[in-house]
């Protein structure tokens, strides 16, 4: 298992504001004026960082007039950060507090308390202080982080980075995330929002590792409480391929393989929002050569080769802790498609045995599954599943939370392939796997999106989802547009959202420009010749814009070239009776390709000996045909200006109108067959 260690994130902290001190009188009133209020506290193991704590308070310099700082939770319930801080002759304050004193063991390692209200009190008191009223003792609300990162242990790989674990409290809520190859979104908690927490310290997550890529989509060996394994979660064109974090744990000794994959990520928190970003980018590798049989083994599997597909995340916690955002691209590295299979994990913490889900498609009724137990696809669209922490708690019971997976791509089904999958923590639901067979194109990116919404009642939850589903039905198609090279100087767009929402408006652009209204069709006129780029984004009924607007490149070009001119076959039998162009049984396929939509002349010239050389004599009169972009086929059926030509050998000159000045025609030569 990989070393985990933390990066350095800094804290600035600022302010000043001062009280008129009694003298020799003790402490009553104090104001914390640093950190800010909110202050959303990162903690790095790697290299210990502090925090400066600042403020004034009543009291002076005798000795007694100490103070200690408390981050309350509530009322009374408080964590002990720093006891005996001094207060000056001026009733002021300041001390530095490392980071890790907002650190807990509880509940899994050592992650952030919760959110809390710090606050100077009196040294040795504990007062009441209502976080959500008035108190003699006021200061910052502070959301900590912990910040760590997964390196190898051993081998020639050792220290290289394959994992991270970034913990982050928000004002009414918790997360714990890890890479996608390792747990996805780890941990989950919600708080009530008057009470910057309940007394019980939030005991019971909901979401416990979603949205992931494991190592295998089951056990080694069949059990009571998991599924064979049969591959691993995630194929890239039929293969087995992993992801930095699970290709350490396909067997024991692939840390020393050759060609182990890296990750890269970043988080950050945005100071006056408060919401948490992390963004990851995970190359994929796949064993070289292919093992016969899964799992792979050392000598089966002996070093990686890297995939040619990326993938990338982007996560975006609220502020307020009970909405996690993760949008996902899969990328070709290599210009060519290509199809993946994914199995991502989800997990809903059962401390009763009793978490239950909602598959709308399916039912409105929740149930608590089974190992086994399969999920059909489902419809085309966003939508969401609904699940309960436990099912006999009371709505709205803030020790059994509630919440809903939404996505913006339906999975192709479902499937409980384990119970207690992740044991020691409790007695975990069974392991809910969405199986994704997409493709990634050849150019840009396959995109897929996942919000989890936590809260303690169903009114909630069903706001949340749906409010989650309209962040994802903006997306748009351009249904008609010009060839990817055209000789019109004018284009005309047709697009639309998918699904179709009443009140659904449009953005669009052309090149630099910037965007702004429009609506289907969208016509541009005297455009210059050149390349041209043109983009549409969907804005849904409650002002969601696309996030990834449809967009169409093509070029405006003075001529059209043609190539790849072919008769097949070459030699032919001649029609008796219709056009020159025509669906025969005689005849022979003309194909062509062109660079632009054009028209295309045609002639034949006949082949004539003369004085022992061939030569090529015209055949009187044309044929024009209005020949499409791209690749162009037409069934020659041998007959030209009304007759059957005569046995003997022919060429077909093809000429596009307008050309390129030199080297314009294409001959295709073929033979009529006496017939």
């Amino acid at each position: 298992m990989p070393i985990w260690r933390a990066s350095l994130v800094g804290l600035a902290v600022i302010g000043s504001l001062a009280y008129a001190p009694r003298a020799g009188a003790a402490v009553t009133h104090s104001q914390i004026t640093a950190p800010s209020d909110p202050t959303y506290l990162t903690y790095n193991a790697d290299v210990p960082n502090n925090v400066t704590v600042s403020g004034t308070s009543d009291g002076s310099s005798a000795s007694s007039d100490k103070v200690d700082l408390l981050c309350y939770f509530g009322a009374s319930s408080h964590e002990t950060i720093l006891t005996g801080i001094a207060v000056d002759a001026g009733g002021n304050f300041s001390t530095a507090v490392p980071a890790s004193s907002f650190v807990s063991v509880n509940p899994f390692f050592p992650v952030p308390q919760r959110t809390c209200v710090l606050r100077a009190v009196p040294s040795g008191t504990t007062p009441s202080a209502p976080p959500g009223g008035s108190s003699s003792f006021a200061g910052p609300r502070v959301a900590p982080g912990r910040h760590r990162t997964g390196k190898l242990l051993s081998g020639p790989n050792t220290g290289l980075v394959d994992n991270f674990f970034i913990f982050r409290a928000q004002l009414a809520g918790q997360l714990g995330y890890n890479s996608l190859g390792s747990c996805g979104l780890r941990i989950s908690y919600v708080y009530d929002p008057a009470n910057f927490g309940p007394s019980n310290n939030a005991s019971n997550p909901l979401f416990f590792c979603n949205d992931f890529l494991w190592w295998q989509n089951g056990s080694t060996t069949a059990t009571s409480t998991d599924l064979q394994a049969t591959r691993s979660e995630l194929r890239i064109d039929g293969t087995d391929a992993y992801l930095p974090a699970n290709a350490e744990r396909i067997y024991s000794g692939a840390a020393s393989n050759a060609g182990y994959p890296a990750l890269s990520f970043s988080d950050s928190v945005d100071p006056m929002t408060g919401s948490l970003t992390i963004t990851e980018s995970e190359r994929a590798v796949t064993c070289q050569p292919q093992p016969a049989t899964y799992p792979p083994t050392s000598a089966s599997c002996s070093s990686f080769t890297t995939a040619p597909v990326v993938f990338r995340r982007t996560l975006v916690q609220s502020a307020n802790g009970r909405t996690v955002s993760l949008i996902d691209h899969w990328s070709s590295t290599d210009h060519s498609a290509h199809a993946i299979d994914l199995q991502l994990e989800n997990e809903v913490f059962d401390d009763n045995g009793d978490a239950a889900f909602e598959f709308p498609w399916v039912s409105s009724a929740y149930h608590t599954p089974a190992k086994g137990d399969a999920v059909p696809a489902a419809p085309r669209g966003p939508g969401s599943i609904y699940v309960k922490e436990s099912l006999a708690a009371a709505d709205g019971d803030q020790s059994h939370p509630q919440g809903a997976i939404t996505f913006s791509d339906p999975p192709n089904g479902g499937l409980f392939t384990a119970a207690n999958h992740l044991g020691g923590f409790g007695s975990e639901s069974d392991t809910l796997v969405l199986d994704y067979q997409r493709t990634v194109p050849a150019t840009g990116s396959l995109p897929m999106g996942f919000i989890y919404s936590d809260a303690f009642t169903t009114a909630d939850v069903t706001a949340a989802a749906h409010a989650a589903e309209a962040t994802f039905r903006p997306d748009t198609r351009i249904t008609s547009r010009p060839d990817r090279q055209t000789l019109s100087r004018s284009a005309t767009f047709r697009f639309n959202g998918v699904p179709a929402v009443q009140g659904t408006a449009f953005l669009c652009k052309l090149d630099g420009g910037t965007f702004s209204p429009c609506g289907s069709p969208e016509r541009y006129l005297n455009l210059s010749r050149g390349k041209h780029t043109f983009s549409a984004a969907a804005v849904g009924p409650a002002g969601n814009v696309d996030p990834t607007p449809a967009t169409f490149n093509w070029k405006i070009v003075k001529f059209a070239s043609l190539s790849k001119l072919k008769i097949s076959p070459s030699s032919l039998f001649a029609a008796p009776s219709g056009p020159t162009f025509a669906q025969k049984k005689f005849g022979a396929t003309l194909r062509y390709v062109l660079s632009a939509a054009a028209k295309v002349t045609f002639r034949i010239e006949r082949a004539v000996s003369r004085n022992g050389r061939t030569l090529w004599a015209k055949l009187k009169g044309k044929v024009s045909h209005a020949s499409a972009f791209g690749v162009n086929q037409l069934h020659f059926s041998g007959r030209w200006r009304g007759k059957k030509l005569a046995q003997g050998r022919y060429r077909l000159v093809a000429t596009p109108i307008p050309g390129p000045k030199h080297h314009a025609s294409k001959r295709a030569s073929f033979r009529i067959k006496r017939g």
